[in-house]
């Protein structure tokens, strides 16, 4: 795994697999996805994607149900979690800051959210650029298939 301090996906790190929005993978590996705008599960899709090598019409395909996402984005975020131990503890700390959002009550608002994923961004920059193997790719390929 490389943390990637870009800002963009123009930067693209042409050594590793794929690159995912920091914000979202820790949702992802947490498994408490927040929606705050329109893009978030494209972006999911699109991570996961450049990850796996699944094409995202594909991934879309087979999870157009709320729950086969939440299902299938749960392995694949407890997987990355066990890989990169040092992001299964960031997203702890996310989700932390989340709960304390929550409790804050500022759940909706959208200023609150964006100082958390801000600093996370500072942090472990926007997008994190994460390798794994051939073998894991297929896997998550054939699982994929297990959803109609």
């Amino acid at each position: 795994m490389k943390i990637s301090n870009s800002f963009s996906t123009n930067s693209y790190n042409q050594n590793f697999n794929g690159k995912m929005r920091t914000r979202i993978l820790l949702e992802t590996i947490s498994g408490h996805f927040v929606n705050i705008n329109k893009t978030d599960n494209t972006d999911r899709f699109d991570g996961i994607s450049s990850i796996t090598d699944i094409p995202v019409k594909k991934l879309k395909t087979k999870l157009k149900d709320e729950i086969d996402l939440k299902i299938y984005i749960d392995a694949f975020g407890r997987f990355i979690g066990e890989k990169f131990p040092e992001l299964f503890e960031e997203s702890r700390n996310y989700t932390d800051d989340l709960f304390k959002m929550l409790f804050a009550g500022q759940l909706g608002s959208r200023t609150a959210f964006n100082k958390i994923a801000d600093k996370y961004d500072k942090k472990l920059g926007r997008f994190v650029d994460i390798n794994i193997d051939e073998g894991e790719k297929l896997f998550f390929n054939k699982y994929l298939d297990v959803f109609e």
